[in-house]
């Protein structure tokens, strides 16, 4: 999905021969769901968002 926003071409590469530090991964908001949070956004629109201010923002992020 981010390569599809961003307009990433390339190819991605995993090194399976090196862990990660994390055994076991899942995506969930269920036990935020729980507690009554939902989100307010949809995923893709946040990505979307998040990469049209970073592009906005790059050059006096470089600079910091």
């Amino acid at each position: 999905m981010i390569c599809e926003i961003t307009g990433f071409k390339g190819q991605i590469v995993h090194d399976l021969s090196k862990p990660d530090g994390t055994y076991h991964k899942l995506m969930s908001a269920q036990k935020l769901s729980d507690m009554g949070w939902s989100p307010s956004i949809f995923l893709r629109d946040g990505i979307r968002k998040i990469y049209g201010w970073f592009l906005q923002n790059a050059s006096q992020l470089m600079t910091a």
